[in-house]
């Protein structure tokens, strides 16, 4: 392209340009309990066991504990965790 078809502006005092933008739905999912590759529902379960294990100095008293990233088709029985023990009450996506 030639020059001539633009106009060019100088920005003499403008220290830089700034792409201010966030990914919040990406950072909320890195705070979640991350189940990719868990072969079977006992896995899972083990897995949000050793979860509250390693933070229940930040987990408060009946506090959620979300969960994503499994396949569940891949299990021996196919079948769509909706729990994982009677006193945790849990989120789940696939």
């Amino acid at each position: 392209m030639s020059s001539q078809l633009h106009e060019i502006i100088e920005l003499k005092d403008v220290q830089g340009l700034v792409d201010s933008h966030a990914h919040p739905l990406r950072y909320g999912h890195s705070r979640q309990l991350q189940l990719q590759g868990s072969t079977c529902i006992g896995e899972v379960i083990r897995r949000v066991e050793a979860f509250v294990q390693n933070n229940a100095s930040s987990l408060p008293d009946g506090a959620w504990i979300e969960g994503l990233g499994w396949d569940q088709n891949l299990w021996e029985v196919k079948e769509f965790p909706t729990a994982v023990g009677p006193a945790t009450p849990t989120q789940s996506r696939s």
